[in-house]
C-alpha cells in the first residue's frame, strides 16, 4: 500500500493516489482501557 521508503513517490502523492487523508497513515489504534470497556458494558446492559 504505502511505501514509506519510496524517494522518488513522496508520502503526500501515495496518499492523494489512493485517496486517503495524509493524516490518518500516523494513527495508530489504542486499545481502550479495562474502565473504559466496562462502562460500555453498562450502558449496553438491558435495563
Amino acid at each position: 500500500m504505502i511505501d514509506w521508503d519510496d524517494k522518488e513517490l513522496p508520502i503526500t502523492t501515495q496518499a492523494q493516489l489512493l485517496g486517503l487523508n495524509r493524516t490518518s497513515l500516523y494513527y495508530k489504534p489504542v486499545e481502550p482501557s479495562p474502565e473504559e470497556i466496562f462502562i460500555k458494558h453498562k450502558i449496553d446492559e438491558p435495563q
